[in-house]
């Protein structure tokens, strides 16, 4: 069998199987439908104020038999699914049916949770032989929020093979719920830290924060943050993402303000300070109001906005009012005042 005659073969395979799980799918909405329905009629033929005390206790749907029959939300449920059949019936009767039309049908089935380890193995079957960036796109973000393992290898796949910045980026959210894996938390990091574009660099960070922290995860967080021999902007992601667990690390923000008091590298001090800024700890006021003095007008800017942590403080005040003042720089003037106009402390 040539390469050709197999790819037609996987094709039909996949179109098949689609076929099969729209017409399972639209016989468990028409099903719904009909539960919905007869669930209504039966409310609407009971005297008023006596519905909800007559519902049966082993009722399989209470969220509706509790509701009087004229609750909007019973409506809204039966447009839905009225929708939804609608739009899969359509669909499964059409051979031709665009991208577009399967991928609101997909949508239709995620926000009626019905995203079954089926529907998910479809997706990400079409989401590997599809040739469009925007339609891989969008499978991405239908796969936001889906638990299931299987979607990590084709998402972390993407992270590396992937051309496309924004199907990178939403597959980077997307793996943010698998991060206590440390397979998926290192293609994270090296996101992070060494993609090309930006957004998804900002992206992976924000999955590397915001995702689930086993303490096996935290242990090796910490690590990080506390290794010499990682980049400062490693060590300072791992910091927040340390914080955003509400794990302990005054510790390690000390060695930071010790190491931005003693650094010869305005750079390093820019950063440090930058970070502070983020970080309600009394312990980086000393290298701040240092900061002010520095002869490079980008710590002293840096400096002065992460002051407003501690724009409660009298002799922090009193710094920032002489600095609004009196800074050769104009940017560095501007940040002092805007220091102490937010005294967010």
């Amino acid at each position: 069998m040539n390469n050709r005659t197999k790819l037609l073969a996987v094709c039909f395979a996949v179109i098949v199987l689609g076929m099969l799980w729209v017409a399972h799918t639209v016989r468990q909405f028409r099903a719904e439908l009909a539960d919905v329905r007869h669930e209504l009629t039966q409310l609407n033929s009971r005297p008023a104020g006596q519905a909800a005390a007559s519902a049966p206790a082993s009722s399989p749907r209470p969220f509706i038999s509790q509701q009087p029959a004229a609750d909007p939300g019973v409506g809204h449920r039966i447009d839905e699914l009225e929708h939804a059949v609608a739009q899969l019936a359509r669909i499964l009767a059409d051979a031709t049916a665009s991208d577009r039309d399967l991928l609101n049908a997909l949508g239709l089935l995620r926000r009626n949770r019905e995203m079954s380890d089926e529907v998910i193995q479809h997706t990400l079957a079409w989401l590997q032989s599809s040739t469009n960036a925007g339609t891989r796109r969008e499978l991405v973000r239908q796969l936001d929020g889906v638990s299931n393992a299987s979607v990590k290898s084709p998402l972390m796949a993407l992270m590396s093979t992937e051309p496309n910045d924004n199907v990178r980026r939403d597959a980077a959210r997307s793996l943010r719920r698998f991060t206590d894996d440390p397979t998926v938390e290192n293609v994270l990091w090296n996101a992070a830290l060494n993609d090309p574009s930006e957004g998804v660099r900002e992206r992976a960070g924000e999955a590397l924060r915001d995702g689930p922290a086993s303490e096996t995860r935290l242990a090796a967080l910490r690590d990080r943050a506390t290794n010499p021999q990682k980049t400062l902007d490693e060590q300072l992601l791992a910091i927040e993402a340390l914080r955003k667990a509400k794990a302990p690390t005054s510790d390690i923000i000390a060695d930071l303000a010790e190491a931005a008091q003693n650094s010869q590298d305005p750079l390093q001090r820019a950063r440090l300070f930058e970070a502070f800024d983020n970080m309600d700890e009394p312990v980086t006021k000393v290298p701040l109001v240092y900061g002010l003095q520095d002869p490079n007008p980008l710590v002293r800017a840096q400096a002065a906005d992460a002051l407003s942590r501690h724009g409660s403080d009298p002799a922090v005040r009193e710094w920032l009012q002489h600095i609004a003042s009196n800074d050769p720089d104009a940017k560095v003037r501007r940040e002092a005042s805007q220091a102490l106009n937010e005294r967010r402390r």
